[in-house]
């Protein structure tokens, strides 16, 4: 079994023993690998060199087939408008390593641009001059700049989808699409789809529903369709498709800018780690992964009782305001509150303590607008228009 090798990581020891050479030959450090490494490497980015080929020539083809313009441009076709303008400031200045905050660099640490530019620290964004000049003329192109607004909000929908939905209908990615561009057909973004690098999702053309890979891949398609049926679905606000395009998760969310500060305090090493720990949480939590499993994840960053206790609260927010794949995209607390709002009551669980626990702050669910009927159900408070809550 091949060996998996991490591009970044080695670039960053390259950085940390002073060997800047890097900086001015990216073929400098992929000679660094052997030929058996450069093949493997390879294999694992999807493009097989033969082993029949001596060591300066296994060089010559890898840089050929990714360090090249076409393989930077596949990568920066889909960038959000924020990061563009990132790295057009950035390919613009005349230094190698370029300070930057912490989510600016954690958006471009999401790049799919592994080997071109990284993080060199928790601070600094290195590039490349090989990569800086191709940069600049890719950003030029002018199919270039028409496309990559498209692509870029495009991709985010179908990423957001894979996540939320599993199975969804292209008529409802065009209503998504249409927040950004209101005149879009259904023809036009399924053209538009077929241009995407590496759509998450796959497109049944009879069906006319874009699909999650677990769902071609275990043959699931007919149970999600039939889960999806027992509740209308919930579309995102364009708000929350922009927090998705630009950050992979809901940053206006309270919730989850709660988890993120938390994990960031708590890093030890690697501050680009969290917004990936907190993306992985989003989809973790949309197909409602078992809350012992979320809490096994985060193992680094809860390092005792205390931490525990402050983490649990907040992967409970997240769990309780987060779309769910299960119902649709609906929101459990949403969902919640219009059962509530409609005349319906949440029964309260047949446990005796825990009834005298919540009847124990009456006065604090009244101040929150609930109240607990004869029936141990919650339900809303009574209102009037004038006087708020009736006593």
């Amino acid at each position: 079994m091949d060996q998996k090798f991490d591009i970044e990581e080695r670039l960053k020891a390259f950085i940390e023993m002073g060997d800047y050479e890097i900086i001015d030959s990216t073929e400098y450090f992929y000679r660094s690998y052997n030929k058996t490494e450069l093949i493997a490497l390879s294999r694992q980015l999807g493009k097989p060199i033969k082993t029949k080929y001596k060591k300066a020539e296994v060089v010559d083809l890898f840089m050929k087939q990714f360090m090249n313009e076409e393989t930077l441009t596949k990568g920066l076709i889909t960038i959000n408008d924020r990061a563009y303008e990132l790295l057009d400031d950035i390919v613009h200045d005349d230094v190698t390593g370029h300070l930057l905050n912490l989510i600016d660099l954690l958006m471009l640490d999401r790049l799919e641009t592994k080997g071109f530019f990284f993080i060199a620290d928790s601070e600094t964004f290195v590039i490349s001059k090989e990569a800086t000049k191709m940069v600049k003329k890719i950003f030029k192109n002018k199919d270039y700049q028409a496309l990559r607004p498209k692509l870029s909000y495009l991709n985010a929908i179908i990423s957001y989808c894979d996540i939320v939905y599993g199975v969804i209908n292209l008529n409802y990615v065009q209503l998504l699409y249409q927040y950004k561009f209101p005149k879009a057909t259904a023809q036009e973004v399924l053209d538009l789809y077929h241009q995407l690098p590496d759509p998450a999702m796959t497109y049944d053309e009879e069906k006319k529903d874009f699909l999650s890979d677990f769902v071609t891949r275990e043959n699931v398609y007919d149970d999600v369709v039939k889960l999806h049926q027992q509740n209308i679905i919930s579309l995102p606000s364009k708000e929350e498709l922009d927090d998705y395009l630009y950050y992979g998760f809901p940053y206006s969310n309270q919730a989850y800018l709660h988890l993120l500060f938390f994990l960031i305090i708590n890093s030890i090493d690697d501050l680009t780690q969290p917004i990936h720990d907190v993306h992985e949480l989003f989809k973790a939590v949309s197909f409602e992964v078992p809350f012992q499993d979320l809490l096994t994840y985060y193992d680094d960053y809860i390092i005792d009782d205390d931490m525990l206790e402050m983490f649990v609260p907040i992967i409970m927010e997240c769990f309780n305001t987060s779309r769910h794949f299960k119902s649709n995209g609906h929101i459990p607390d949403e969902d919640m509150m219009n059962l509530l709002k409609s005349g319906g009551s949440i029964p309260l669980p047949d446990d005796e303590h825990l009834l005298g626990e919540l009847k124990s702050h009456l006065d604090e669910l009244h101040d929150m607008g609930f109240d607990i009927n004869d029936y141990n159900e919650v339900v809303l408070k009574d209102r009037d228009d004038t006087d708020g809550f009736v006593s």
